[in-house]
This record gives C-alpha cells, structure tokens and sequence, in this order.
C-alpha cells in the first residue's frame, strides 16, 4: 500500500498547447491520475537513477547489436542448407515471373 504524504510545497510552471497536450496524453497512456503525477513520477524516476538520461536511446542501441549479433548467427547457420520446401511452394519457388503453371 502506498503511503500518502501531505505535499505542502507548490510548484508552477508554463508550457505551451502542444506540449499540454503532449502531457495530457501521456497521462492518459501511462494512467497517471494527474499531470502532477505524472511529472512528479518522472522525476522521482530520474531521481532514483531509474530513467537515466539517455538510458533509453543506449538501451535500445544494445538491444539491436544484439539482434544484429542474433541475426547474423541464425543466417550463418542457414548458410548451404538451402530451402526446406516441399509439394507445391517448391515448385512456386522454381516458376519463372509471370509464369503459370495451372493453365
């Protein structure tokens, strides 16, 4: 269960149409309550060191050299083995462009 402080201090700030409605649908897609919510779980994240700045972009560049890396293995291991079709999509596979085999 949560424990509720009393926030006593306030915090304003500006922003422009877009950026409000930029927050707005951030709320609606993370479920935050409240735009205050929402901003202050951001920074509490950034805080913590859960968001750090950049983090995602970094995360996401090792999680493709990884894939890339995965890619490459898989492709090396189907290397000579040529395809594993039988029946009608092999023969498909043999037809020139254009060509129909059917009439």
């Amino acid at each position: 269960m949560t424990v509720m402080r009393a926030r006593s201090k306030l915090v304003y700030f500006r922003v422009s149409e877009e950026e409000y409605a930029w927050l707005h649908a951030m709320c609606v897609q993370t479920g935050a309550r409240s735009l205050s919510d929402l901003v202050r779980t951001f920074l509490q994240e950034r805080r913590d060191g859960r968001y750090a700045v950049g983090g995602g972009v970094e995360e996401l560049q090792a999680r493709i050299a990884k894939l890339t890396e995965m890619l490459e293995k898989l492709e090396k291991m189907l290397d000579g083995r040529g395809p594993r079709m039988h029946g009608a999509a092999c023969s498909r596979m043999n037809e020139s462009p254009g060509e129909n085999k059917t009439n």
